[in-house]
Parts: structure tokens; C-alpha cells; sequence
């Protein structure tokens, strides 16, 4: 089943300039929901690190006051703009990446709350409980200790949860979990 095209609305948390492209993401390349969502969450680390990197690179290029004058005591010219041009650089090589990695952390959540926020998914199936934990370590990628903190079970509990869950999405379908229906008709 190809899911429709989702556009990447997380502009600003990627760190990249201009809109994200509209991407699908073909849900039948996974065998498993746990497949998916392992995926989802090796997306959202490489998001996290790609936007560190920006932030790092943007430190160094800091922000000095025009001048005129030569700089340097060594005789040898420097490009300010050096640091700056690494960072477009990076970023353009990063951008069909981010988005694709974006595309699948978006359709992630559809599968979680369905496509209009808390009206769907795996929220509307199973309780706020299972998607929660699912979404802290998965679209998240928070640790094991961090889910059980968050949604006051504890790890043992959680795992149970994303279990759980991840049974209903493999027994019920995307596209059911996604709206929020809870049979198994194709």
C-alpha cells in the first residue's frame, strides 16, 4: 500500500532553509510494524543529529562587524565566508534526506493519531497509553527510562504497551490504523 504524499511541516525543527518537498512513503517496504516504527526512530536520530550539526557549524561562523581592513598576521588571505559556505553545503547534501527522513517520522504519527490530531490511529484503537509510548521511543527516540517517566508506567509496562500496539497495527493494517477503525476489512 503507498501512503499519499505528506508534506514535511517541520521546517523550522530541521534546521533547513525553504519548504520541505512532498514526499510519499511506501508503508509495504516494512514487514512489521516494529520494521517501521525501528525506522521511524533511526529517522528522527538522524533529523537530531543533522540539525546539532547545523546549529555547530552556524556557532562557528559567528557574527563579526564588518571591516575593511586586512586581517591576518600571517600573510595569507582568510575567507570569512568559509564556514558559512560548509554550512550550505551540508545542508544541501542533507536536505533530499531530511525530507525523506521527515516524509516517514509524519507518517509515523498518522499511524499513532490518525491524520487529523487525536482522531485516529492507534490512540483512537487502543488508548492514549500505547500510542504515547510508541511515540516517545519511536518517533521520539527517547530512552526506555524516559517512556516509563513520561507515561507513568514502568519499562516493563511500557515495552507491554508498544507490543501491544505494535500487534494491532500489524493485525488491523495501515490504513485502518490510521483512521481509527477498528476492523480488519481490506
Amino acid at each position: 500500500m503507498a501512503d499519499r504524499d505528506e508534506s514535511g511541516a517541520r521546517e523550522g525543527e530541521s534546521g533547513l532553509s525553504g519548504a520541505l518537498s512532498r514526499r510519499s512513503v511506501d508503508l509495504s517496504t516494512y514487514p512489521s510494524a516494529r520494521s517501521f516504527f525501528e525506522a521511524a526512530r533511526d529517522a528522527s536520530v538522524e533529523c537530531e543529529r543533522t540539525r546539532e550539526a547545523l546549529l555547530r557549524m552556524e556557532a562557528r561562523e559567528g557574527v563579526r562587524a564588518q571591516g575593511y581592513e586586512a586581517q591576518g598576521r600571517s600573510g595569507h588571505a582568510s575567507d570569512r565566508t568559509a564556514a558559512t559556505d560548509a554550512r550550505i553545503d551540508y545542508e544541501e547534501r542533507m536536505r533530499e534526506r531530511v525530507e525523506a527522513d521527515y516524509a516517514l517520522i509524519d507518517v509515523a504519527c498518522r499511524v499513532l493519531y490518525g491524520s487529523e490530531s487525536g482522531k485516529g490511529g492507534v490512540d483512537a484503537l487502543m488508548g492514549s497509553a500505547v500510542a504515547d509510548a510508541i511515540s516517545f521511543r519511536y518517533v521520539d527516540a527517547r530512552p526506555w527510562s524516559e517512556v516509563a517517566a513520561l507515561t507513568g508506567y514502568s519499562e516493563r509496562q511500557c515495552h507491554r504497551l508498544v507490543e501491544t500496539g505494535f500487534n494491532a497495527v500489524d493485525f488491523l493494517g495501515w490504513e485502518n490504523c490510521m483512521g481509527g477503525v477498528g476492523d480488519a476489512a481490506i
